[in-house]
């Protein structure tokens, strides 16, 4: 499951664990970056990502970084500018060495979640899910779907908009694969 929180938490690119946070600050740090020209996350896949806010939101949300770590834009010229970003360090780290370090209350943990938020709301879609032959150790992941899509609901009054925002629209992989890209691979294999 520590795989699913790092995609969850930044982006794929954020993971760790402080205590020094909590959700007034986080609240506060999304007010104070009103830069958003949207009240709600724009999904469509032409949309570009706004890492740069939520690389800025992070930062006053505690985030600490080891010293020369930076983001850029790694797009390729098949890409949109925008659309696809990496990690790089200015300095040479030792291997093994925390590159990024995230306060604790910033992952969506499904378990924490279940004690919380949602404790007395996902009983009955729980025993939909049974009903339906869902084995209960995939109720984490309808947790954290659940949690997203209310978040997403919220659009910019939710504290987790600037991440929300800065995740990708557009997935080129077998697993993920969007209906504009699947289309696109379809007619180039039929044009060759």
């Amino acid at each position: 499951m520590k795989s699913f929180h790092f995609a969850l938490v930044g982006g794929s690119i954020f993971l760790g664990d402080v205590a020094a946070f909590c959700q007034n600050q986080r609240v506060r740090a999304a007010r104070a970056i009103k830069s958003f020209e949207a009240f709600v996350v724009d999904i469509g896949e032409g949309v570009a990502r706004d890492v740069w806010t939520m690389d800025e939101y992070m930062t006053n949300c505690g985030v600490q970084r080891a010293e020369g770590l930076s983001m850029y834009d790694s797009s390729n010229q098949n890409q949109q500018a925008g659309s696809d970003f990496g990690l790089m360090t200015q300095t040479d780290l030792p291997a093994q060495s925390p590159v990024l370090c995230v306060p604790a209350n910033m992952i969506l943990s499904s378990k924490t979640l279940r004690e919380g938020e949602l404790n007395g709301i996902v009983e009955s879609g729980e025993d939909f899910l049974l009903n339906m032959g869902v084995e209960v150790m995939e109720f984490p992941m309808y947790h954290l779907f659940l949690k997203i899509l209310m978040e997403y609901e919220k659009g910019d009054e939710s504290p987790w908009f600037p991440w929300l925002n800065s995740l990708p629209r557009r997935y080129s992989n077998g697993a993920s694969m969007t209906r504009t890209y699947s289309y696109y691979i379809s007619k180039t294999k039929a044009t060759m």
